[in-house]
């Protein structure tokens, strides 16, 4: 006995799924290829903005170093300037002590050559 004969033919239906197929496969592919696009621009940019960060966190740093180091040398030259008033009053009376001594010792009242009499 022999079977039938086989047709080969090919159903309109079949080809539609076949391309429909093909077409699924090709835009799944070009959806992954964008995402993984997007993915690595997100991920440079995001080295990028890290790179920013660093450079602000130094940034920041560097004030507070400078700000730390402003008011210490605020707080020194506020201890000079004291020290400097405190060496200037002390000059004034010096100056007035020589004064005073210059006064006493003046020619009118004490001559270093004056002979000493004896009563």
């Amino acid at each position: 006995m022999q079977g039938p004969a086989r047709k080969y033919e090919v159903n309109i239906n079949t080809i539609i799924l076949l391309v429909g197929f093909a077409a699924t496969a090709i835009g799944w592919g070009m959806t992954w290829q964008s995402t993984t696009g997007d993915i690595k621009t997100l991920m440079d940019f995001r080295a990028e903005a890290l790179a920013g960060l660093k450079q602000i966190d130094s940034l920041t740093f560097r004030v507070s170093a400078a700000e730390a180091s402003n008011a210490s040398v605020s707080r020194i030259m506020s201890d000079l300037q004291s020290a400097v008033s405190q060496q200037s009053g002390d000059i004034r009376v010096m100056r007035e002590i020589l004064q005073r001594i210059e006064r006493q010792s003046s020619p009118a009242s004490f001559s270093p050559l004056a002979v000493v009499t004896s009563p």
